[in-house]
């Protein structure tokens, strides 16, 4: 059997994307993926076509990160096993000496005209805040393609000022929506959490990265002498504008405040 007229997404990283592919069955096993022309078909074969659709491997990630369509930054981190709680501090160390303004505007276009292929029209990522790039940037990106876009930088506790300053003022709109990403949580000291508070009733939307709550309690309770969900209520920060990203190792009490709170 085989299979044409698609795009094929491959798990070849130096050939990742196969425009007008053909694919080949032969008893349950892939014997051929590549371009159209390269392939001779025969007449006894049955052809199936894709109709311009997008054809994945099984169990395959169909995400699009804003940040990382064109270098895989993640990549770079994972092999180096720099999977832990600091992965975003580490991510934006590592992409903070290899981009520049043009970079981050050519990923940012590539990964939404991606996601249109795939029939995504509703985009949700963090990004790399770049000094040089105005946030209206993105809020442009969506008008110009007609998706919608809810997009923001990622903030450590070392860069919320920033942040906090460049992002603060960007208005929602009905293509795209501004969202801070917050990572390492359990390190965050009452004026940073202050900050993030303020950032809050200001509207914006903070997505809470998670990623194991066991070891983000733990790192709270030896710092602070509380959980980190006690931490956040007490500061005012869980609301419904609020949203909790990976939510590794939750206990039942968290999520039933998470899950009261709408968030």
């Amino acid at each position: 059997m085989i299979v044409t007229n698609v795009l094929a997404f491959t798990n070849d990283l130096k050939n990742p994307l196969v425009d007008d592919a053909l694919v080949r069955f032969e008893n349950g096993k892939i014997t051929f993926v590549g371009p159209r022309r390269e392939y001779s078909i025969q007449e006894d074969e049955e052809i199936i076509d894709g109709e311009r659709g997008i054809l994945l491997p099984s169990f395959f990630n169909a995400h699009y990160s804003v940040y990382s369509s064109i270098s895989s930054y993640p990549l770079k981190l994972l092999k180096d096993n720099q999977t832990n709680k600091s992965f975003f501090s580490n991510l934006l160390e590592s992409v903070r000496s290899e981009i520049n303004p043009s970079l981050v505007r050519l990923s940012a276009e590539v990964a939404v005209l991606k996601a249109i292929r795939s029939g995504s029209v509703a985009i949700s990522s963090p990004i790399v805040d770049h000094p040089e790039i105005d946030p209206t940037f993105y809020k442009e990106v969506a008008a110009k393609y007609g998706v919608y876009l809810a997009v923001g930088p990622i903030l450590t506790e070392e860069t919320i000022d920033n942040i906090a300053g460049r992002w603060e003022s960007v208005t929602r709109d009905s293509t795209f929506c501004p969202i801070v990403y917050v990572s390492e949580l359990a390190t965050y000291n009452e004026d940073s959490l202050r900050k993030l508070r303020e950032l809050y009733e200001k509207g914006m939307n903070l997505n809470l990265f998670i990623f194991d709550m066991k070891r983000e309690n733990e790192t709270c309770l030896l710092r602070w002498g509380e959980s980190l969900i006690e931490r956040l209520l007490k500061n005012g920060i869980l609301g419904s504008e609020c949203g909790v990203i990976y939510g590794g190792n939750l206990s039942e009490t968290d999520m039933d405040i998470i899950s009261s709170r709408r968030i």
